[in-house]
């Protein structure tokens, strides 16, 4: 006869239980000192960044500076490689600093002084402040991007001699792509580390997909037709973040203009 396996007794169960409350605890207390200290924590590895970059790297670390740099290619355009995701990594630590003092030092005190009283209308006002500020100056840059490439007003040059015409990327176009990589990869870490809500799994597949996407375009030499996606989809969110920060600040009337060019755009 095969035994069955002795049970947990109720002193082991209970301690097991313990153990997973106070790593629970543990992570939850790491986790509230990082969104509680995102500005200086994020603001001390930038400093130790550069400083690196500029004592010891000689001003090319793979952090700071883009790599693949063609050699003799008359325009100074770039290859994509592997090194790319330091470059992401260090704007996505730049980002942190970005968001934490726009919001906390600059939209929070505004939304307080206007006369918001909700402390939730406060936070949340704030975030989709940011993001509606962030779209406005991504979608501005990819628009910029797009002018001072082949493809301004033309589809045609999304296939046109792909992929062979396609590989190599411009120091605009690559320092874009790349720090819009850095602010999505942000976002994920935002949602790891701060207060969960009720939209999380969802978002938390919107971002990865949205990494996902725009690695692969990067990787299958997309760039292009990422680029106009971009500004597509960056026009649409500022009328949606905007549209919330309206709802916050009790501008209802507006509020539904803007999430009718919303549905529109």
């Amino acid at each position: 006869m095969v035994e069955k396996p002795a049970k947990q007794s109720y002193f082991a169960d209970m301690a097991a239980k313990e153990a997973a409350a106070k790593r629970s605890t543990m992570t939850s207390k790491a986790c509230q000192w990082i969104v509680n200290n995102q500005i200086s924590w994020s603001a001390g590895l930038l400093a130790v960044i550069h400083c690196y970059d500029y004592l010891f790297a000689g001003g090319d670390s793979k952090l700071v500076h883009l790599q693949y740099r063609i050699p003799n290619d008359a325009q100074g355009r770039y290859a994509r490689g592997r090194d790319d995701v330091y470059f992401i990594l260090h704007w996505a630590i730049a980002f942190t600093f970005i968001r934490a003092t726009i919001m906390y030092k600059m939209l929070e005190p505004f939304a307080k002084w206007y006369g918001v009283k909700s402390v939730r209308k406060v936070t949340r006002f704030a975030e989709q402040g940011w993001l509606t500020i962030y779209y406005i100056i991504s979608n501005a840059t990819g628009l910029y991007v797009m002018y001072h490439g082949p493809h301004w007003m033309d589809t045609r040059q999304y296939w046109i001699n792909y992929p062979e015409g396609h590989k190599q990327l411009s120091a605009l176009m690559k320092s874009y792509y790349l720090i819009q990589m850095g602010f999505w990869v942000q976002q994920i870490f935002v949602l790891l580390v701060e207060e969960r809500r009720k939209d999380f799994v969802v978002m938390f597949i919107h971002h990865i997909v949205t990494c996902n996407l725009m690695g692969w375009s990067l990787y299958t030499n997309y760039t292009r037709v990422g680029n106009g996606v971009l500004c597509c989809m960056d026009s649409s969110d500022i009328f949606l973040s905007g549209t919330k920060c309206m709802r916050y600040m009790g501008f209802e009337r507006a509020a539904v203009v803007s999430f009718v060019v919303f549905i529109i755009s």
